[in-house]
């Protein structure tokens, strides 16, 4: 399940498959012949990388090569020792066996049920590694699938590998994305890696970086960026080269009956909740969230709407705070009903 290697020239891809065999038998050198330019001879390492998450133990982060007049030399870094390189394969092994033992005991078989539970498991699972932002020399296996899945933290490449990891042994390709995306809050974009699905010719993107920064004791998993179409996921992300994302199936929002076109389809929503929900008079944490595809509303307008349908639900005492994920029109609400 390549994709990056599929995309080079027959030059590039020769280099790429010695660049692949030498990795995985801890060769010290490899030759490069026909390929001239620093660009290409970079692209063709970054795609082993992306296509081939399992090789954790090759620094990627440093190139060490001898440039001459018919190509170039690649001189391998491995960060690990061979016999420490197999115990800690043998940890990722195990747990990745793990989950897909659960997937297999939880009777999860589509393609949308296994994204959906391997999402979750890392947003449970892991936490942003921000400190490897400050020093990534201190803190490389962030940007690996040893960070997110053996020490539970890691930045988004690293995260955006480790479901790709996974998905592979659950024979699902997942693309791990190399683009940009909005800094949360203003409106300068950064370096930012995270997945896209496919199935045959329909596709759909996944970002759970995204998700588990918005997720917290405040608020169950987030399901804002799961399996989102392109005209979605670009409202804050973009990507050149990559398949396009009409859609597979449907997002998370859709499936869930979550998603409106008009603000009065709230009501439904809302009554259907309360519904689901017999223990809501009494005292407890309720939560919920939508999402609006229209824009028609302004935010206020949505918040002011849905603060009369709470209103009217209980004769209770309550309080509740709600976040908004305005480039993709997410309402997450917390609600406490008192004594």
């Amino acid at each position: 399940m390549e994709y990056y290697g599929s995309c080079l020239n027959q030059t590039e891809r020769k280099f790429y498959l010695k660049i692949l065999d030498a990795f995985q038998s801890r060769l010290l050198f490899v030759k490069a012949e026909g390929i001239t330019e620093i660009k290409s001879f970079q692209k063709c390492i970054s795609a082993v990388q992306y296509d081939y998450p399992n090789l954790f133990y090759v620094d990627f982060s440093h190139y060490t090569y001898v440039a001459y007049d018919d190509g170039w030399e690649y001189r391998p870094q491995y960060l690990y020792e061979k016999e420490e390189s197999l115990r800690r394969q043998k940890k990722l092994n195990e747990l990745v066996h793990r989950i897909i033992l659960e997937l297999k005991k939880r009777g999860l078989s589509s393609v949308y049920q296994k994204c959906g539970y391997i999402h979750s498991y890392l947003v449970r699972n892991c936490t942003y590694d921000y400190a490897a932002l400050d020093d990534s020399e201190k803190r490389r296996v962030a940007y690996t699938v040893e960070g997110p899945l053996l020490e539970k933290t890691g930045v988004c490449q690293g995260i955006a590998l480790a479901y790709r990891l996974i998905c592979m042994n659950c024979g699902i390709e997942a693309i791990a994305v190399k683009g940009v995306s909005l800094r949360p809050g203003t409106t300068t974009y950064e370096g930012h890696a995270w997945n896209l699905i496919r199935v045959g010719e329909s596709s759909a993107q996944i970002d759970v970086t995204w998700d588990m920064c918005l997720t917290s004791e405040e608020w169950p998993i987030r399901y804002d960026y799961f399996f989102l179409p392109d005209i979605e996921m670009m409202r804050d992300h973009q990507y050149v080269g990559y398949p396009i994302c009409r859609k597979l199936n449907s997002s998370y929002f859709e499936r869930s009956q979550s998603q409106f076109k008009e603000i009065r389809e709230i009501d439904g929503f809302i009554q259907r909740f309360f519904i689901a929900n017999r223990n809501w008079d009494k005292p407890g944490t309720y939560y919920f969230q939508f999402k609006m595809t229209n824009r028609k509303e302004t935010e206020e307008d949505i918040k002011n709407y849905v603060r009369d349908l709470i209103r009217k639900s209980t004769d209770k005492g309550y309080s509740y705070i709600v976040s908004t994920n305005s480039p993709q029109s997410v309402f997450s609400y917390k609600i406490e009903i008192k004594e």
